[in-house]
């Protein structure tokens, strides 16, 4: 899962960082709200933590501008006010959730989990493709009924394939999808990956590798 921090204090921001990698999640961090709504806009995101009092845009403009573009990332707002008025305006925004500073990291986990959870189940949360079976909320992946043990990474790269079946989607896609936009992950992480993934599945068809291209996963194969 792929989270957008937006703070601009730094010791909070590598605390945040540091808190979700270490629970699988993706990581970008931004430190002014400009650079906040062009990652927000260019990248996608599955959840987003935005801070308020940010240098060049605020969290609510930044807020306003993103839903004004019908991109509606999961947001939770992050926040030294803990005025009624500014809850009411954020969830008027719309935010997800409003969480005030100081906080326990415990907390926001759980609150950011609630929100990929309500927002999962608007979505479709099962795959099956052929003997392939995916559950995203459970994380689990079976194939020919079998159940196939994947690391994070590769479970999240496996979903990127099965929410786009039939694209070609390249390396740099994946490494900054998964890895994330900033990340010093090593050049042949994908390939790496990529060939641990596709020899669990054990099916080398399922995901096809277009040499110096990237990959496309054929789910009738």
């Amino acid at each position: 899962m792929k989270v957008l921090v937006v703070e601009d204090e730094v010791k909070i921001a590598q605390y945040l960082a540091q808190g979700l990698t270490q629970y699988g999640y993706s990581v970008d961090v931004v430190n002014d709200g400009k650079t906040g709504l062009f990652y927000a806009s260019e990248y996608d995101y599955d959840l987003m933590v935005l801070d308020i009092m940010l240098p060049g845009l605020n969290g609510w403009e930044v807020l306003k501008r993103l839903r004004d573009k019908s991109i509606h990332i999961p947001t939770l707002i992050l926040s030294a006010c803990d005025e009624t008025l500014d809850r009411v305006r954020g969830l008027d925004y719309g935010a997800d959730d409003y969480l005030v500073k100081p906080f326990a990291f415990s907390e926001l986990r759980a609150r950011l989990q609630a929100i990929a959870r309500r927002n999962y189940q608007q979505q479709a949360t099962t795959y099956t493709h052929g003997k392939l079976h995916v559950d995203l909320l459970k994380r689990e992946v079976a194939y020919g009924g079998e159940v196939i043990q994947l690391t994070a990474k590769e479970f999240a790269v496996l979903r990127e394939f099965i929410e786009k079946p039939q694209e070609l989607l390249t390396k740099i896609y994946l490494l900054e999808r998964v890895w994330g936009a900033d990340s010093e992950a090593e050049s042949n992480v994908v390939d790496v990956t990529m060939y641990r993934l596709r020899k669990k599945l054990k099916s080398p068809n399922l995901i096809k590798n277009l040499r110096g291209v990237g990959y496309v996963f054929s789910p009738q194969t």
